[in-house]
């Protein structure tokens, strides 16, 4: 994400607020669009109630779930990096 702001004139702890915020608003973000799409998918497959899922909606709902796992674990990945990379800035 491309800030229009320029960080070189802030002093450190300017620039540490302004790198967490950008983690936070793509985080914010991403997790926005995991929820959107789960939405969306839930009001396509949850047309009426039930007391048991057909086998389609079921595998479906199980392909989702698996989905959304996985990009959990790759959002999660991805700020552990930033972070990483943010610790090793300040030891430079």
């Amino acid at each position: 994400m491309n800030s229009s702001l320029s960080i070189e004139g802030l002093g450190p702890l300017d620039q540490q607020l302004q790198h967490f915020i950008e983690v936070k608003t793509q985080k914010q973000w991403l997790w926005q669009l995991v929820h959107q799409m789960i939405e969306l998918h839930w009001e396509k497959y949850m047309d009426k109630p039930g007391f048991k899922l057909d086998s389609r909606a079921e595998t479906y709902f199980m392909n989702c779930v698996e989905q959304f796992i996985d990009t959990s674990q790759f959002i999660l990945n991805q700020l552990e990096k930033t972070r990483k990379s943010s610790l090793l800035r300040k030891l430079v």
